[in-house]
């Protein structure tokens, strides 16, 4: 008879280490799982529990390049302007002053 490995108790730090992992990884969350033998369900908890951690500035994905938009606010009030954001194939966001 097959009996399941007993669960391995893993602390914040161990999920911390497996997250980072994960994001150098070309694998989707479930393939690495898989591959770790670790739970998809606790493997999705504990990236959310440690997202949200803000006091010990935990980071599990890289952070987002920024443009500053400041010079658009000084800009000229007869002057126009566009932006185009486009995240997407299907999303795009449009802001402009005519």
């Amino acid at each position: 008879m097959h009996h399941a490995a007993p669960r391995k108790h893993r602390s914040a730090a161990d999920w911390q280490a497996l997250l980072r992992q994960w994001q150098q990884s070309a694998l989707s969350a479930p393939a690495f799982c898989r591959q770790k033998q670790i739970g998809y369900a606790s493997f999705c908890q504990w990236r959310k529990r440690l997202a949200m951690q803000t006091d010990e500035q935990v980071e599990i994905s890289p952070p987002p390049d920024f443009i500053a938009l400041s010079g658009l606010a000084a800009a000229p009030a007869q002057g126009n302007w566009h932006l185009w954001l486009k995240l997407g194939p299907w999303v795009e966001v449009r802001i402009g002053r005519r």
